[in-house]
């Protein structure tokens, strides 16, 4: 299961009533052709959701351009980086657009999960809390230097700006970690998979997807 793909689906079916069935889905190479290209988690999707591999001397972003597919996602085709004029945005505006959607849902779209073999943890179940420790640890350097390095850490002139702009919209914690601060979006990304048909049951507790030890109070973010 592609995350990016997942919210993208879930803001189309809940901002705009675009439903996962009303769309023909395309899967390959996306930027180039990928000959040895196939599903990286076979699916029993619903019936009503119609997916097929294209052929594999083709890819995603020529037929795009070439006006075969209406639209592709998640990442920038090669054709709209280099300027084509037959391949746009959907939303121009995108940043507008995103920030009027955390504003109204408090949702930052989670992308990835860290996961620990069963049989580690129930032989160390030190490891859990150890891990996330130390991923929150890193991040809190890495805003940390994104802040206060005396030169720009990035190569970006205003970055200072965009710092302060997503403070104002985001707060501090922007990209929070921990099962308290990012529940509503879990839930939310567990309602998605069961709307489109992406798991053989609905997920009823998120808790139980994470390792107890990790549940408590998380360390202090603040640069």
């Amino acid at each position: 299961m592609q995350t990016a793909a997942l919210w993208i689906r879930g803001f189309l079916q809940h901002d705009y009533g675009v439903l996962t069935s009303d769309i023909d889905w395309h899967f390959g190479g996306y930027n180039e052709p990928d000959p040895h290209f196939k599903p990286r988690i076979e699916l029993e999707l619903p019936p009503d959701v119609r997916a097929q591999v294209i052929p594999r001397d083709r890819c995603i972003d020529d037929m795009l351009e070439r006006g075969e597919l209406d639209a592709a996602l998640p990442a920038l085709p090669a054709s709209f980086r280099r300027g084509s004029p037959s391949v746009a945005r959907l939303f121009p505006d995108f940043r507008k657009v995103e920030e009027a959607y955390f504003g109204r849902t408090g949702i930052f779209p989670i992308m990835h999960v860290v996961v620990v073999r069963r049989e580690i943890y129930e032989r160390n179940p030190w490891v859990v809390q150890a891990l996330y420790k130390g991923f929150v640890e890193a991040k809190a350097l890495a805003i940390r230097r994104l802040t206060t390095s005396p030169p720009l850490h990035a190569t970006l002139p205003w970055l200072t700006e965009h710092i302060e702009a997503t403070r104002r919209i985001m707060g501090t914690d922007y990209w929070s970690y921990g099962l308290a601060e990012n529940r509503h979006v879990l839930q939310t990304a567990a309602q998605y998979a069961w709307e489109q048909g992406l798991l053989a049951r609905p997920i009823d507790r998120i808790d139980d997807l994470f390792a107890p030890e990790t549940h408590a109070g998380v360390l202090d973010l603040q640069p």
